[in-house]
């Protein structure tokens, strides 16, 4: 009787949990990252919720270091943002294909200004 009421209560503490993750066939894997499914060409990372050959785990701690930013045929393109564990800005700017173009600024962790310069495919130009 014991484990049939641990079981009913299990279950109705784990089904609220349930009901608001992603579902693995919301997803599409890319490079051991997960996206959701959406837009073909353009498509924004969800999270980083497994790794072959390991258990999904959902996410209950607090964001640390994010980042916002797009990838298009597998590579970083547009603009992306850093952000610092205290959640302000760390640094921002553009990608084409995969290479830094264009304004970059930086940030210290503080709010400063870091650094202004610019890129061209992925080199400091100027």
């Amino acid at each position: 009787m014991k484990h049939i009421l641990a079981s009913l209560v299990l279950m109705v503490l784990l089904f609220p949990a349930l009901a608001l993750g992603e579902t693995m066939d919301d997803l599409v894997e890319q490079d051991g990252l997960f996206y959701k499914k959406f837009n073909p060409v353009k498509r924004s990372i969800l999270l980083l919720i497994r790794q072959p050959g390991h258990n999904v785990v959902p996410f209950t701690g607090t964001v640390t270091g994010m980042t916002e930013g797009a990838f298009r045929n597998g590579k970083k393109d547009g603009p992306w943002v850093y952000y610092h564990d205290n959640g302000r800005l760390s640094y921002k700017g553009n990608y084409k294909d995969g290479n830094q173009d264009g304004p970059w600024v930086l940030y210290w962790s503080n709010g400063q200004l870091s650094y202004k310069g610019n890129y061209k495919d992925g080199k400091k130009d100027g």
